[in-house]
């Protein structure tokens, strides 16, 4: 279950980056990459940065 995070800006949701933990808010632009589970499930990954993107990518 993904860690729900509290936002110090009200009406402002975050995350954090699927690569390095950085808190992002997820209310401005910023990469994504979907996935799928094994179930079919759909997952959003969030990334601080095109450099934490290509960095997960990788792997």
């Amino acid at each position: 279950m993904r860690e729900q995070l509290t936002s110090h800006f009200p009406g402002r949701q975050i995350d954090r980056c699927a690569a390095c933990g950085s808190i992002i808010d997820v209310s401005e632009w910023h990469p994504t990459k979907a996935s799928q589970t094994r179930d079919g499930e759909t997952v959003i990954h969030s990334f601080c940065s095109d450099r934490c993107r290509a960095k997960w990518m990788r792997r």
